[in-house]
Parts: C-alpha cells; structure tokens; sequence
C-alpha cells in the first residue's frame, strides 16, 4: 500500500475547495436573486389589492399568479426591463397557445426548434387587441426547461377562469 503524506492531502483539499468554493458563491447568489424576485412580484401584487391562489416562478425572470376573487392576472417578466402586468378577466375574450419554431436537418435527421412559446390574450380591440404572455424566448435562453407543460397548464387555467366569469 502507498503512504499517502498529510502535505499531499492538505494541498489537495484546498485545491478542492479552491474549486468549488466560486461555483457555491454563484449558486448561493443566484438563489438569493430568485427569492428577491418572487417575493418584489409577491409585494406588487399585495400593493395592487390582489391575492393569488395560483402563482408560478421560472427562470428566475418570469412570474405568473391569477387572482380569482379579483379576476386578475398578474404577469412579471424581468428579462429587460422589470414590468408587471395585471390584466382584467373580463376584458379577454380568447386566449390561445401560440409556438414560433423552425426544423433544423435533412431527411431523418430533421428537428424542430422551439423558438418561443407564448400565451395570447384576445380582448375587445377598444380595450385591448391582444397581450403576450412570454413562457420561453429562443433569443435568450438556448433551451427548454419545463416551459411546455407551464404554457399549457396556464393556457387551461385562464381558459376555465374565462369560462367561469
């Protein structure tokens, strides 16, 4: 068996922990933004009188809540400028799914790429034309991660919140 020397060890945990310690910082940072984040989106909506029974956080950049008592959605997008949306029930007659892609490839190897995934809400053109909901922008992130399934569980829920009213 090989001895190993206490120095060699030393010099290699703290290589180890030289490492590891920038990308824990980040980790750490990162998180700490998104709490920052939910909790401004949280804040905005309590000063707009509006209380959320559903609400989703992605990316650190985008939120969602519908406020049913109050027939609000609210809607935060962060990725340029902070902005917050609410958006009266009553004033939306449709809302629809809309996807923006294109195929990359030949033959079998052809693939669609998913360029943005976006919720459209019709109202009445005096009111509003149409307002979108941005779940995922290919100009800015180079993959999906989970945005499908929210685009669509947000498509469902608004359509049952319209139905309702």
């Amino acid at each position: 068996m090989v001895p190993i020397e206490p120095v060699s060890t030393g010099i290699s945990l703290l290589a180890i922990c030289a490492f590891i310690f920038p990308i824990l910082r980040a980790c750490i940072r990162q998180k700490a933004q998104r709490a920052l984040q939910r909790a401004a989106f949280l804040n905005e909506a309590k000063t707009r009188g509006l209380h959320l029974s559903q609400t989703d956080f992605w990316r650190g950049q985008y939120g969602i809540g519908l406020d049913t008592a109050n027939q609000t959605v609210v809607y935060y997008n962060t990725s340029s400028e902070p902005t917050i949306q609410c958006i009266s029930l009553p004033d939306i007659r449709e809302v629809r799914f809309h996807k923006t892609s294109h195929l990359t490839g030949r033959g079998r190897s052809r693939e669609e790429i998913v360029d943005r995934l976006e919720i459209h809400l019709l109202g009445e053109p005096a009111v509003f034309p149409c307002f979108s909901l941005v779940f995922f922008d290919g100009d800015k992130h180079s993959d999906l991660c989970g945005e499908w399934p929210l685009a669509k569980k947000w498509e469902q829920l608004l359509r049952n919140a319209i139905a309702g009213i």
